[in-house]
């Protein structure tokens, strides 16, 4: 077979990745190649197969980022908040990992994290979890203190207004038959409903927490260089807060009782300041009220957010 052409069928698999002599032509789209990748399909002219090291390293360097862009990425996010949306929207990206990817890795690791290392949710007041019990509590008996028997409470009434329509006296089944539940059988529900639809929920959250900085920054007297103009800008600096809020979780998980919250709590409310000044600029107050306004929404949004989460984790309850 001549240099430059395509293998054929005869010659099988093998030949074609065994061959290591330069190419010069793509053996995937037939282009004339001069160099170590196609110009054309982008696919690489080297074709002989891999070593066991190559091939693990390509496997872990895909998913992993492992070549370094992956620790220069969280560098940036913890330590200089705010630095890589602006090296991201400056245009200077090959020696990080995009806002997506991060997304999608660091989310990963946070429900991982939540779900092995997290207790379930606790049903009672704290008042009423240290209460001394003289006598055991029926399942469904303790509506004084167990907050989700209060969202049962104020669910059921709308229902029952609607109750010929079948979805609604559906929903009414599930919702008598969650009340029966044992208690730790409802916290085990509510926990695995959170955890499965908690993914849904941030990837919705996220694109309106990118309209909602759109909002707070529309206008300004004093117009600054490089600051987020377009939406998808926006969208790429909410992707980095809710970067830092996946990797503040776990490690909230590892503190004591209590001291897991001031570990999301404070460290978020810093690295908050500091990318906005860094990303967005303005005046202090300016800033304080656009981020004020942001957070109101997104707190807002967040809660619904939740409430609809364990809605549906009840009425799934099997």
């Amino acid at each position: 077979m001549q240099p430059g052409t395509a293998p054929s069928a005869e010659a099988g698999p093998g030949a074609a990745a065994s061959d290591a002599r330069p190419l010069t032509r793509c053996r995937n789209c037939g282009a004339e190649v001069s160099g170590l990748f196609c110009a054309q399909c982008g696919q690489e002219t080297r074709v002989e197969l891999p070593t066991l090291r190559e091939f693990v390293g390509e496997a872990t360097g895909r998913l992993l980022a492992v070549d370094g862009r992956l620790w220069r990425s969280l560098f940036l996010l913890v330590f200089r908040p705010g630095q890589l949306t602006v090296e991201y929207l400056n245009g200077r990206r090959k020696h990080y990992v995009r806002p997506g990817r991060l997304f999608f890795a660091l989310s990963v690791l946070m429900f991982a994290a939540l779900k092995f290392g997290s207790e379930p949710v606790l049903l009672q007041s704290p008042a009423a979890r240290s209460a001394p019990q003289t006598q055991p509590q029926a399942a469904g008996s303790s509506g004084t203190h167990d907050w989700t028997l209060s969202l049962v409470d104020h669910l059921q009434p709308w229902l029952l207004r609607h109750a010929d329509h079948p979805v609604q006296a559906r929903a009414l089944q599930r919702l008598a038959h969650f009340r029966t539940l044992p208690q730790a059988q409802r916290a085990r529900v509510l926990s695995e409903g959170l955890l499965r639809y908690g993914s849904y929920a941030l990837v919705a959250m996220l694109p309106l927490y990118a309209a909602l900085l759109q909002l707070a920054h529309r206008h300004y007297r004093v117009p600054m260089p490089g600051r987020p103009q377009r939406y998808i800008a926006h969208l790429v600096y909410a992707t980095h807060v809710h970067c830092i809020v996946f990797l503040l979780v776990p490690l909230a998980l590892l503190m004591p009782s209590g001291g897991g919250s001031l570990l999301v709590l404070l460290p978020l409310a810093w690295h908050g300041v500091q990318a906005e000044r860094r990303v967005y600029g303005g005046a202090f107050w300016s800033r304080a009220l656009r981020s004020a306004f942001v957070g109101l929404g997104y707190t807002t949004c967040l809660i619904g957010a939740l409430v609809l989460m364990l809605y549906g984790s009840m009425l799934t309850a099997a």
